[in-house]
């Protein structure tokens, strides 16, 4: 059942069906696994396939914590994080997340990068979230991306179009879409690469294919002023619309249990 719910929520082998994913993981609940409490929580906590409901994917990820769970342990403190009150502990959630990271948890140093860039529960500090994302961005696309977003903007880093290119290509080939949509810009305005507008418009078809709302929206612009492609007005309502029906296509910061380590014992 685990495995059900894994493969509707991943949608890597049956069209993504977040309500299906919800019904296996329930079923899953008793087996025994971590993994159904983690990422059932997950889906209460976007409210994907079921409601939002911040307090049942708190008592989830606790259970989850109870048997043995470090990914459910880091997920319930981004509650703390990012949800509301009394959910909203932010101060608290920093600083566990930091003895997590500090611990060498990629997804953990990627968060303390975002917590910085954004100011969440600190001062904002570009610079000390230039540290984190570096940590994180051996093997993080993530923090690959947004390293690359402040080499472009000069944040924390001095400007280096080039370094934001090579970043974002590296979490591209990953698998982030907002890192092909930011290497689409890049072509676009010609930034750290030749100017190459065509290949620009691709790496947005590319990114807005892998659900990345800000590419649906590029697309869209770039077809109503005939930038890199003919104009054409009915594609560009198409793109525009596309973007304002946007829907959660992934989890943007709780991580789900894979279900491959258990898979290979």
């Amino acid at each position: 059942a685990f495995y059900l719910g894994y493969i509707y929520a991943s949608g890597k082998e049956v069209p993504l069906n977040y309500a299906e994913a919800a019904k296996w993981y329930e079923k899953a609940l008793n087996s025994g696994l971590d993994g159904a409490e983690n990422n059932l929580g997950n889906l209460y906590v976007w409210g994907l396939g079921v409601p939002r409901d911040y307090a049942r994917a708190k008592e989830l990820y606790q259970k989850a914590i109870e048997m043995g769970s470090d990914v459910a342990q880091y997920n319930i403190y981004e509650i703390q994080l990012y949800g509301p009150k009394p959910y909203g502990n932010k101060r608290e959630a920093v600083r566990e997340i930091r003895k997590i990271a500090e611990g060498g948890y990629t997804y953990a140093q990627s968060t303390m990068g975002d917590i910085y860039a954004n100011g969440l529960g600190v001062t904002r500090n570009y610079a000390e979230a230039a540290k984190w994302y570096e940590k994180a961005s051996s093997d993080n696309e993530e923090a690959m991306y947004y390293l690359g977003e402040l080499y472009r903007q000069g944040l924390g880093v001095k400007r280096d179009y080039f370094k934001a290119v090579e970043l974002y290509q590296r979490s591209s080939a990953d698998g982030n879409p907002q890192a092909e949509r930011a290497l689409g810009r890049a072509y676009f305005l010609g930034q750290g690469v030749d100017q190459d507008k065509a290949r620009g418009m691709m790496l947005y078809e590319s990114a807005a294919k892998h659900g990345d709302q800000e590419a649906l929206y590029l697309l869209g612009r770039e077809y109503e002023n005939g930038q890199g492609v003919e104009r054409d007005s009915a594609k560009a309502r198409e793109y525009y619309q596309a973007a304002a029906d946007y829907t959660v296509q992934q989890f943007p910061y709780t991580r789900y249990y894979d279900p491959a380590p258990i898979a290979s014992k």
